[in-house]
């Protein structure tokens, strides 16, 4: 893995691992970049290349799959799921002793994620039962995900978490083509989100969640046929949605920008208009291979996809190529 300066065009930091990285996550601020492999070797490197935090077995006597980071809004702690019976919660400064937590006895920690505010995070197992804690690990609130018996035609287990910005709702993803949204202060269901449509088994993984900054909107993705669709959270209206008409074992990916105007997707580096579906812009001519979807860098005019080859850097408007990272090697833009 390479860090780069994207302004300057220069590699300032490079690691190199034996196995090839599942996810990788930039601490809020900057100061970091956490990476897991296939296998659940954690290990966190220092933007400026001053150091390498150890690496780190995270389920040694666990098979472990589907990994996935959740810093915390201050970039104080990083959460690790991996379809285990274990999750980890590091925290920053004190990388040697995590946290490990559990939902329940025998349940799969499958997938987490933090409240806008950092006060709390969630965590989702594999039975549908969903624990809430605050900072201090204490469990807040538990809510199960309510089964009906034609969910259960198929296997069922959570797939992707997201707390809504005003911390009211949790929107909780599916094997089971849904998108739970729950109410927080009782734990009822508010709205269900279907993709059943396009799957005739009954089971499609909802991949990513994510919510529109005022809250009102909200995206989620279908891995089965590479879909995307845009819902007001209030009705339960599908607004919009893309459809690839199938993809492969990579999951889907699609969030808001910061502004909550674009929807920026893994999608061929897709990036639609939020409240149109309309789509602006295609950065690849083939699916990204990489660890993350596309992302905007702090101008907010350029954003980078990665690629099977490295990293490409865009201008969003013009989508012309403005860098090209390929085997720590820096190039210079070609159109």
């Amino acid at each position: 893995m390479h860090v780069l300066d994207y302004e300057r065009g220069t590699v300032v930091a490079s690691s190199s691992t034996r196995e090839e990285l599942d996810e990788l996550a930039v601490q809020p601020g900057g100061q970091s970049v956490a990476m897991i492999t296939r296998s659940g070797l954690l290990s966190r490197m220092a933007v400026t290349g001053e150091h390498t935090a150890g690496l780190r077995d995270c389920w040694p006597d666990d098979r472990s799959f589907g990994h996935e980071f959740a810093w915390s809004p201050d970039g104080a702690e990083l959460l690790v799921t991996g379809f285990a019976r274990t999750a980890w919660l590091f925290a920053s400064a004190g990388w040697d002793a995590p946290a490990s937590l559990t939902v329940g006895d025998e349940t799969m920690v499958v997938c987490g994620a933090w409240s806008s505010d950092g006060a709390r995070f969630a965590l989702g197992g594999s039975n549908g039962l969903i624990q809430i804690f605050d900072r201090g690990l204490h469990v807040l609130q538990r809510l199960q995900i309510p089964w009906t018996a034609a969910d259960r035609s198929a296997p069922c287990y959570l797939t992707a978490l997201a707390f809504d910005p005003s911390t009211k709702r949790l929107a909780a993803g599916t094997s089971a083509a849904q998108t739970f949204l729950l109410r927080l202060s009782d734990g009822s269901v508010e709205q269900r989100l279907s993709h059943a449509d396009l799957t005739i088994a009954g089971f499609l993984e909802i991949t990513t969640i994510d919510f529109s900054p005022d809250g009102t909107r909200l995206v989620d993705t279908g891995n089965d046929w590479w879909q995307v669709r845009e819902w007001e959270v209030a009705t339960g209206k599908e607004l919009w949605r893309f459809d690839n008409g199938g993809g492969n074992g990579h999951p889907l990916q699609a969030r808001y920008s910061s502004d909550g105007a674009r929807v920026l997707t893994n999608l061929h580096g897709r990036v639609f208009e939020s409240r149109s579906g309309k789509p602006l812009a295609r950065f690849l001519d083939v699916p990204t291979l990489g660890t993350g979807t596309l992302e905007l860098l702090p101008d907010g005019r350029s954003g980078f996809v990665p690629t099977c080859a490295g990293i490409e850097v865009y201008d969003i408007e013009s989508r012309r190529l403005l860098l090209r990272l390929s085997g720590g090697k820096v190039e210079p833009g070609a159109r």
